[in-house]
Formats: structure tokens, C-alpha cells, sequence
């Protein structure tokens, strides 16, 4: 079909237009007024005419005027029809896409063939938008889909047809969108969005796990609050059984009433480990329940520390012991409980032992009954028989062996204790005590000095406030010197020096200052001198890092309480959250006990996971580190739900354990609720109609959109001619000629 259109060519803003318009018709009058009245009026119309005539042609002749010859076609409105082809809509226990099928069966012929004015384009959509080709072959899909994102398809279809526009849009759901930023409120769709709610099968029985309410991060030994809704469908249960695991152990059970056919629990979790603590929730699977997937549901939340839990005991008022309690109680992380003893035992002439101390010390309250729920003990010239600490010695021993940790630092007391030299907590030590007798010049030096860093010392994250920026030599430099140390005759087999004095010797080489060492699952530090709080007046002033003496303990506290960042191994996975079939990167670094990289070294990977039916399954694979004691490896998780991965040395020795939990690609299959709310919300917002299991395109609410098409267009220029321009010349001739007949300049 043809149309033609009279327009410009040249000038395209009409303001110049209007203004020469504007200023020609003040010059045909101001021409009128300047000629002399007394010539005949016929003369004077002529040259007004010339005059007129030879403007308005100058003027269209700036204009350009032009003939477009349009070729159009007709075009229908275009109408697309979405089926939600997600998991929850594909399930053979709802029946939804036969629902699906069976409201489009009568329709079919319009789809293809159009109605009153309207094509229709179908699309399938989960979380993406495919076109598909025939709506009356939809088949189900062999695997499970994704989820559902109806706002996040929709705005696909906008954009892809922005120069375009659709008419409006059908959308055949359930309503489930799971995708978590699927408000209508976020919809770009400029067109009404007509819904209809698939309810399927709705009579399935069914015993499910609704929601699971849980912070994403809680604190270690801290109660941690569950929320557990159960719904039921059809099953004949007054109550239910709910359990919660934890590394495959039951930590929590409660048995809740359905009424209604719907339950709630409320749970007290206290995780104990500074990791992600992966937890599921199951549910037994009653007779008849045609969805048992959905009886078992994970959830994590992050465990961070919130406090550390310190035992600090004394052997007397002292400098040091000051300092130290001022720089634990200034961190607001630390829970402190500190006694130190004004007088022993030894000391009384005579009388009850009741008022040796401002209170009676409480050594069963402490150590029969609550030793476990400190993280660190610290000894600081601390004799343990002289206050009768004696007897639980070897329950302090097995506290560090199941984890915990133990700080001794010197003074005479500490170093030279009997009771301790004696009992299995002297094995765990990274010194050996010095044996009683030992002559006063090998016991201790009052000699003052400046400790260097060992080779080890420089890479471990103990000392690392000695070396944060400046090189470790300089700021050791720049604190001031030590009065003096105990002088230890020997690390023992586990000890690794960090700190030692520059040139007094012990009986295997220099005298250590600061040692650590690795127990069972706990760690043990020692500190050979009480005059470590001299370090305090240290700061900017003498040229050093301000806050050494409070950063060493930090930094002492956290390693010996294991935070993640100072294992030796480490394990780190890319992305954090973790889904079904996706890509996972799992990077290990490796070092030794001195904290120097272990390059070249032979390392077990082992992954750890339960499959959907229960069964535990092991993968394992022998891997070697780089030169910088890093590895990193791929993966991609088959299976949904909690998983382990430990790193190993060869020695077994050392290891790094790294729970975390697989999201599956989309939990829609195990879900069978509707959303019939947020179908009428994305009607109601883009002037759709809602439909509930039924399909009208007579009663589909649809905006105009433009009916024609130009294929193609030319444009014929109507002042392109040469006798416009003759007859421009021709007007201004005669204009002349007349003037100058009349006398006229």
C-alpha cells in the first residue's frame, strides 16, 4: 500500500520559517508605504505583487520542500504467551503442565492463525525465555528446570522487542516466583500482562518442610534461634517428629501438632566451631506421602566468635600481670576472669588458710566445672601447687589436647614448677622447665637485651606485629630492651622458636624467648620473661608501631584460639555459595608449623557428601602444592546438600576441614504451593486481566499499537529544478523594469 506526504526537506525547526514569514510581509508593507501616493494605484499593485511573488519564492526555495512516497503494510498486534516451564510447574506430583496443555488444546488454531487482529508468539520461560515452536508438542522436560523469574522474563521481552512493542502479554503460571527479586514493582513491561493461575493437581498428599528461619550468622557457643514450619496435605497425621542434623548427628528434636494442617517449632542451636555450620531438617515420610524429596531441607549460617573466654591466673601482684590484664580487658571481645594470689601457703606462720586471698580460690568451681568453656588458660609466674591447682593439672592437660590452649610466661614460679614439670601438661610445652637446683647464672640473665626473630618468626602469624609494615629487625630495634628472661635449657620436640636472645645460649643454641607449639587439636605458648609489659612505653616516639605490647596478644590469642586466617592449612572456595552442577573453585594454601610455605608438598583432598538416598559418598585425590605452597582445583557438585572438604598432610598429621553446604539449582520440584496473590498483583499493576485455571483470548486486555509498517520510503525534491530559479530572476527583473519606468530607484 502507497501513501504519500508533503513535507521539508532542508530546514526541520520551523522558528527561521516563522521569522522570515515574519519579516517578508513587513517588507511588502514597508514597500507600499515608501512609494509615492501619487503614482497610479495600478502601478503601485504591480510592484507590491512583483515584490510579494519574489519573497515568498525565496522563501520556499529556503524551505525545500519534498514529496515521500510511503510503502506500508499492515500489521497486527502482537500478543505473547508465556508457559511457566519451572520445576514446580513440570512436576509429574502436580500435574500443572497437563493443565497447561489442556487450556491451550482449543486454542491452538488462533495461535497459530491469529484473532481479531492479534498474533500470538509463544514462549516457554523458567528463569530465561525461549521461544517455542509449537505450543501443541510441549513436551516435559527430562531434567529438573530451574526456577522461576516471571518479572525478570518479562523484562527480556521488552527489551527485545523495544522497537516493536508487544500488545500485552499471557502469562500461564503458578505464581511461585522464587527468584528473589521478582517484585512487580521492578516489571519495565510497558504493555497489560494478562495472568493465569495453574493450580494443577492440588489433592496430592504431601508432608513438607514450608520455610526454615535461621540468621545468617551466629556466635559460638551462643544460642542460636530455628523456626521450622511443616505443612501437610491430605496425610492423616495430628503430629509430627521434627529432627535436626549436624555433621550427621542429631542435635535437636521436637515433636510438633499439625493443626490445621500446618506446624511450627522453635529451636536452640549453640554451635561450637568457628566455621559454617551446615544443618538439615528432616521429616519422617509418613504412608502415602507422594513428595518424600521435600521430607529433608539444609540451611547454614556463618559461626563467627564473639568473645574469648580467658582464665587468668596469677602467682602475685606484679608489673606484668597489670599490663597484661589492662591490655585483655581493653579488647571488648574478652571475657576475663582473673584471680592472682596475695600470699601462699608457705607464707602463713600459722592459722587458717581462709584469708590468704580476697576470696577463696575456687579450683573445683574452675576446673571440675567450668575449665571448658574457656578458650585459653594462662599461667603468668603462676606455681600451681602453691595454691593447690596441683590436682587438676592433668584435666588442664586433656583441656588442651581437646582443643583448648594454655599461655605460661615467666617469672621464676612459672618456669621452674615442679608440679608442672611432672604432670602431662609438660609434654605439651614447646619448653622444657628448668630443673630445680639449676645454679642462679644459668636460671635466669638480668642483662638487658633485644630479642631477635627466628626464621620462623618472621613467617608466623604470632609474631606478625612485629613485622606488619616495617622490616621486623627495625621495630624490634625501636622498642625498648628487656631487663631480663628466664633462660629455658631447651625446646622440646613440638616447640618452634619464635624470639630468642641475641647471643646467651641455652643447651641446643639460643635461649628462646617466645616458643609455640601445636597440641593434639590445641595450642601452647611460652613467654620466658615477666618483663614483656616493658614493651608498652614503646610507640611512635622510639620509631615503632604504636600498641606492640597489646597487638603481640591479640595476635597471640587469636592463633592460639586457631582463628581460620593463622592455620597452617587454609581452604577457600570461590564462590561462596555454592549451587548444584555449578562451577566450584576450591584454592588450598599449605604451610608447615613454622608457618614458611610447604612447596612441592603431597597433600590428600577428600570430599565428603550424602546423596539424595542416604548414602555417603567419598571422593579423594592426591595433589602437590606449587612453589608457594598453594594448589587449586575444580569441581562441580552432582548432588544438593551438605558437603566436607579435608585437607591432609602426608604425615597425617595436620589438617583443614572446610564444611559447606550445595544449593540446589532450583528446590521448585519440591514444592507445590501457588502464588495466586502475585499473578493478581502483575495483572492489576499493568491493566491485565486474571484468570484462575482458565483461558479467554476474547477477554485478554491488549494496548494499541501501530497498525502499519513502512517498508520503505522516497522523497522527490519539488524545488530542485532550474526554472524556480528562472522564475525567482524573472519577478526581480520585472520589479526592476517597472521602478524604473515609474522613475523609481
Amino acid at each position: 500500500m502507497d501513501a504519500y506526504q508533503l513535507g521539508t526537506v532542508g530546514v526541520i525547526n520551523p522558528a527561521p520559517v516563522i521569522v522570515l514569514t515574519i519579516l517578508a510581509l513587513l517588507a511588502a508593507v514597508w514597500t507600499w508605504f515608501t512609494l509615492d501616493p501619487r503614482f497610479a494605484w495600478r502601478a503601485r499593485a504591480g510592484i507590491i505583487a512583483l515584490r510579494v511573488g519574489a519573497l515568498f519564492l525565496a522563501l520556499v526555495l529556503f524551505v525545500q520542500p519534498g514529496l515521500t512516497k510511503l510503502q506500508t503494510e499492515h500489521r497486527p498486534a502482537r500478543v505473547a504467551l508465556l508457559v511457566d516451564m519451572s520445576g514446580s510447574m513440570t512436576s509429574p506430583t502436580t500435574d500443572r503442565l497437563a493443565t497447561v496443555r489442556s487450556l491451550l488444546a482449543p486454542h491452538l488454531h488462533q495461535l497459530k492463525a491469529g484473532s481479531r487482529g492479534l498474533t500470538f508468539e509463544v514462549y516457554a520461560f523458567d528463569e530465561t525465555l525461549r521461544k517455542m515452536a509449537d505450543p501443541g508438542q510441549m513436551a516435559t522436560p527430562d531434567e529438573p528446570t530451574a526456577g522461576t523469574d516471571i518479572v525478570g522474563v518479562l523484562n527480556q521481552l521488552a527489551q527485545a522487542n523495544a522497537d516493536t512493542p508487544l500488545a500485552g502479554a499471557i502469562v500461564l503460571s503458578d505464581g511461585a516466583d522464587r527468584s528473589g527479586g521478582g517484585a512487580p514493582a521492578a516489571l519495565e513491561f510497558n504493555a497489560p500482562v494478562n495472568t493465569v493461575l495453574i493450580r494443577g493437581n492440588t489433592r496430592a498428599r504431601d508432608l513438607r518442610i514450608e520455610t526454615i528461619k535461621a540468621d545468617p550468622f551466629a556466635f559460638s557457643r551462643q544460642v542460636t534461634p530455628v523456626e521450622v514450619t511443616v505443612e501437610n496435605r491430605g496425610i492423616d497425621l495430628d503430629s509430627v517428629n521434627v529432627r535436626i542434623l549436624h555433621d550427621g548427628a542429631m542435635v535437636a528434636q521436637k515433636q510438633i501438632s499439625l493443626l490445621g494442617g500446618r506446624g511450627q517449632a522453635g529451636f536452640e542451636l549453640i554451635p561450637r566451631k568457628e566455621e559454617l555450620g551446615v544443618y538439615s531438617v528432616v521429616l519422617p515420610v509418613p504412608d502415602g506421602d507422594e513428595l518424600p524429596r521435600n521430607n529433608v531441607q539444609h540451611f547454614s549460617f556463618e559461626v563467627i566468635r564473639d568473645r574469648y573466654r580467658i582464665l587468668h591466673l596469677s602467682g602475685g601482684p606484679s608489673f606484668d600481670q597489670r599490663f597484661l590484664r589492662d591490655a585483655l580487658t581493653s579488647w571488648p571481645q574478652v571475657d576475663l576472669v582473673s584471680f592472682y594470689a596475695l600470699r601462699t601457703p608457705s607464707q602463713s606462720a600459722g592459722g587458717s588458710s581462709a584469708g590468704l586471698s580476697l576470696i577463696p580460690f575456687p579450683t573445683e568451681e574452675l576446673f571440675g566445672e567450668h575449665l571448658r568453656e574457656f578458650d585459653v588458660v594462662i599461667f603468668q609466674d603462676f606455681a600451681p601447687d602453691e595454691v593447690g591447682v596441683d590436682p587438676w593439672l592433668d584435666e588442664i592437660a586433656a583441656f588442651v589436647k581437646e582443643g583448648g590452649a594454655l599461655v605460661l610466661i615467666g617469672g621464676q614460679r612459672g618456669f621452674t614448677s615442679r608440679s608442672v614439670a611432672i604432670s602431662p601438661l609438660a609434654a605439651l610445652l614447646p619448653v622444657a622447665l628448668i630443673a630445680p637446683g639449676t645454679p642462679e647464672h644459668l636460671l635466669y640473665t638480668e642483662t638487658p637485651f633485644t630479642p631477635v626473630l627466628t626464621p620462623a618468626g618472621r613467617l608466623h602469624p604470632l609474631t606478625r606485629a612485629f613485622h606488619a609494615e616495617d622490616p621486623a629487625p627495625s621495630v624490634l630495634r625501636a622498642l625498648p630492651r628487656l631487663p631480663g628472661m628466664m633462660v629455658p635449657p631447651r625446646l622440646t620436640p613440638m616447640g618452634t622458636a619464635l624470639l630468642q636472645h641475641p647471643s646467651l645460649a641455652a643447651e641446643d643454641g639460643p635461649a628462646t624467648l617466645v616458643a609455640a607449639a601445636e597440641a593434639d587439636r590445641g595450642r601452647v605458648l611460652a613467654v620466658a620473661t615477666d618483663m614483656l609489659w616493658s614493651w608498652r612505653f614503646g610507640g611512635a616516639l622510639q620509631g615503632s608501631p604504636a600498641n606492640v605490647y597489646p597487638d603481640f596478644w591479640k595476635q597471640a590469642i587469636r592463633w592460639l584460639t586457631r582463628d581460620p586466617r593463622f592455620d597452617p592449612l587454609r581452604i577457600q572456595l570461590t564462590p561462596p555459595r555454592v549451587e548444584q552442577g555449578a562451577r566450584l573453585l576450591i584454592d588450598i594454601d599449605a604451610a608447615d608449623e613454622k608457618m614458611q610455605p610447604l612447596s612441592g608438598a603431597f597433600l590428600t583432598a577428600e570430599l565428603t557428601w550424602t546423596t539424595a538416598d542416604g548414602v555417603e559418598q567419598v571422593s579423594s585425590e592426591r595433589i602437590r602444592t606449587d612453589d608457594r605452597g598453594t594448589y587449586r582445583m575444580e569441581w562441580r557438585p552432582a548432588f544438593e546438600g551438605p558437603h566436607r572438604i579435608v585437607v591432609r598432610t602426608e604425615d597425617g598429621k595436620r589438617q583443614a576441614a572446610h564444611p559447606f553446604l550445595v544449593h540446589p539449582a532450583s528446590g521448585e520440584s519440591n514444592r507445590m504451593g501457588t502464588d495466586e496473590a502475585f499473578l493478581q498483583q502483575l495483572a492489576r499493576r499493568t491493566g491485565g486481566n486474571h484468570f484462575d485455571q482458565r483461558l479467554s483470548l476474547r477477554d485478554i486486555a491488549t494496548r494499541a499499537t501501530p497498525a502499519t509498517r513502512i517498508r520503505s520510503r522516497s522523497t522527490v525534491l519539488l524545488w530542485a529544478h532550474p526554472v524556480a530559479l528562472l522564475l525567482l530572476a524573472a519577478l526581480l527583473g520585472a520589479e526592476w523594469f517597472l521602478r524604473r519606468r515609474h522613475g523609481l530607484p
